[in-house]
């Protein structure tokens, strides 16, 4: 028992660890080009987050997406697209 409880104590210091550097970075990268937009392409584009963390996601718990979710997805892109086209 002592051990599972120390495993799950170094799993919570590893997704804290994560939040911290890899979430933080992420959210550098994305501003830096998000600033050189205009406001109204920079507001739609931020439409996309959620399809990067649903990728991830499904990365980190080794998880194949199914075939609504990939519709869903290149549904929010394909609009996205479209809208900074215009």
């Amino acid at each position: 028992m002592i051990d599972g409880s120390r495993r799950a104590l170094d799993d919570r210091w590893t997704f804290i660890a994560y939040n911290i550097v890899v979430q933080q970075c992420m959210a550098t990268c994305w501003l830096a080009p998000c600033i050189a937009m205009p406001a109204s392409v920079a507001s739609i584009t931020t439409m996309v987050v959620p399809v990067g963390g649903v990728l991830v996601a499904g990365g980190l718990a080794a998880r194949a997406a199914r075939a609504y979710q990939i519709a869903a997805l290149i549904c929010v892109v394909g609009s996205v697209a479209m809208a900074v086209r215009s």
